[in-house]
């Protein structure tokens, strides 16, 4: 895609705004766009934290990512040198943590997760 086009299609997606949710019982309500699709981005970490936590479980997970706070912007790249590991899941050094423990059959189960995921996988 030409870049023009790419930050046309930016600026739309900017301008998008959709909101869905489900209850306990499965009722979804949605508002907005919902129904565009868009890129998961680092929504994705949420899901593959899920699937190493429940592969591995907590304490090998945890032996190798915290779980603190760390301040950080989304894509720091910093270590907790006390530990040794990154401070948390959702910031880019602890998601390649996760993602590595959680690669063997990651699409198949991700088809699971995200049952849209299974076009794209």
């Amino acid at each position: 895609m030409p870049l023009p086009a790419r930050r046309r299609r930016r600026r739309e997606e900017r301008d998008n705004f959709g909101l869905a949710f489900a209850t306990g019982v499965g009722d979804v309500h949605t508002a907005g766009d919902c129904r565009l699709p868009f890129a998961l981005q680092s929504l994705s970490k949420v899901f593959v934290y899920a699937l190493a936590l429940q592969d591995h479980g907590r304490d090998r997970v945890l032996s190798r990512v915290g779980v603190e706070p760390s301040g950080d912007a989304f894509n720091s790249i910093v270590l907790d040198e006390r530990h040794n590991r990154p401070y948390n899941p959702m910031v880019n050094a602890g998601a390649l943590v996760t993602t590595d423990p959680a690669l063997e059959g990651r699409c198949l189960r991700m088809r699971g997760i995200l049952p849209d995921a299974r076009d794209r996988c």
